[in-house]
């Protein structure tokens, strides 16, 4: 043991650890061998194998998930964790938003910065990006907006009218035109 470190003896697995007479004091004594097996223990309920530490940290092991056989590094499992065996791993989670995607007719590019759920995706048809939830394009709830922007151009046009764009930002169904004589409207 070293200077103000005594060597203890766990009640529980025999294993001997050093602490500081306050840690013994202030009951802040783990026995490192009996948390691992906890953490183990934590692990297998919550459909995981843990394999050892990462190297991200005192704070990461890791982890198998048994459902997929994907290998992670997590922040170490505590009972106060909700993952659920039937839950995605994160691997897995990607998988699916690939797969969804490109039922879509998109390629997912990945992670939009600073955006939480978002995805960043390319539409495989006319090549533009496109910001959008997994959720939202598992749902088929998106459209290239440039493109539509291009098709109500091309409209206006045909019918002798200039499109100039949105007329209000706050007003999604119309958009402002200039007529052959030179007036400025706003139409669907």
């Amino acid at each position: 043991a070293s200077q103000n470190y005594l060597e203890y003896r766990c009640k529980n697995c025999g294993h001997l650890e050093d602490f500081q007479i306050t840690h013994i004091r202030r009951d802040n004594a783990k026995c490192l061998n009996c948390l691992e097996n906890k953490y183990i223990d934590i692990a297998q309920k919550l459909g995981y194998t843990l394999l050892g530490e990462s190297g991200n940290g005192p704070c990461w092991r890791k982890y198998k998930r048994k459902a997929c056989g994907h290998v992670s590094d997590i922040r170490i499992m505590r009972e106060t964790h909700r993952v659920a065996d039937s839950e995605k791993c994160e691997q897995c989670f990607v998988e699916w938003c690939e797969t969804e995607a490109d039922k879509q007719g998109l390629e997912l590019l990945g992670k939009y910065e600073n955006c939480g759920t978002f995805r960043l995706y390319r539409y495989k048809a006319c090549g533009h990006d496109k910001k959008a939830t997994p959720q939202a394009v598992a749902r088929g709830a998106h459209e290239c907006k440039v493109c539509i922007e291009e098709e109500y151009k091309q409209m206006a046009q045909e019918r002798g009218l200039q499109y100039l764009g949105n007329c209000d930002p706050h007003i999604v169904n119309k958009r402002l035109f200039k007529l052959p004589c030179g007036c400025l409207k706003n139409l669907r």
